[in-house]
């Protein structure tokens, strides 16, 4: 089938699944956690794609383009030193997706890890961009998948995030990857929206070093998840 084509399919049907996650929802968007996890695996295994490359944060050399991407295709505004906060501090927690298309990064992931209260070990992830004319290619939870790996790697008992209340998209990917929906955060954003927190518990059995000493390979989207092997 031509390139155009498949394309068209892939975004059909990436409208399709929304539509039918959206209009089989009650007022307040939510399925039961079997129905989400059905949605979410259909939206994506639509389309991987298998040239793109991963990699570390390089160092002061990435930060401009880290900063357009992030501006461009995330709501909320981030100042230079918020950048510097989480690249300086956690730089192995700070991943680039590479596309032989383009000379700039067209996908990244930044995250922390700390300890948090009752000495719980918390990965956070504070931002993920893709640019939309690399979106539906598998990116995004791939980045997603690497940086868990690192953080469980290093001892992570959970992973914690927020999302806006109506990125349906964000939430069916994190969703699909085994997140859960701890509580909805109100007017949590600068623009007034509201937002949901999702957190990922790990098991112990998911942080022995032979399961996830090592990285996956370029374009591989695979990863261990409590209690399933799930591919994407």
């Amino acid at each position: 089938m031509h390139e155009g084509r498949v394309q068209d399919a892939s975004e059909a049907a990436f409208h399709f699944i929304m539509h039918i996650a959206i209009c089989s929802c009650p007022k307040d968007r939510s399925l039961d956690h079997s129905q989400r996890r059905l949605c979410s695996s259909l939206l994506f295994d639509l389309n991987v794609d298998m040239s793109i490359t991963y990699r570390q944060y390089a160092g002061e050399e990435d930060m401009q383009a880290i900063m357009t991407l992030v501006q461009f295709e995330l709501s909320e505004p981030y100042v230079v030193y918020t950048y510097r906060y989480f690249l300086d501090s956690w730089p192995q927690l700070s991943i680039l997706a590479v596309s032989p298309e383009s000379t700039d990064p067209i996908g990244v992931i930044i995250c922390k890890q700390s300890v948090h209260r009752e000495n719980r070990n918390r990965g956070y992830i504070a931002m993920l961009s893709v640019d939309k004319r690399y979106r539906r290619r598998g990116i995004a939870s791939s980045l997603v998948q690497r940086a868990i790996e690192v953080m469980v790697r290093d001892g992570a008992d959970e992973v914690v995030l927020e999302t806006e209340f109506d990125n349906l998209a964000a939430i069916a990917l994190y969703e699909y990857l085994g997140f859960i929906r701890e509580k909805r955060l109100h007017r949590f954003y600068l623009n007034g929206k509201d937002a949901f927190r999702l957190v990922l518990s790990v098991s112990p059995t998911q942080r022995q070093p032979s399961d996830l000493g090592a990285a996956p390979a370029a374009g591989s989207t695979s990863m261990m998840l409590p209690g399933e092997r799930m591919y994407m």
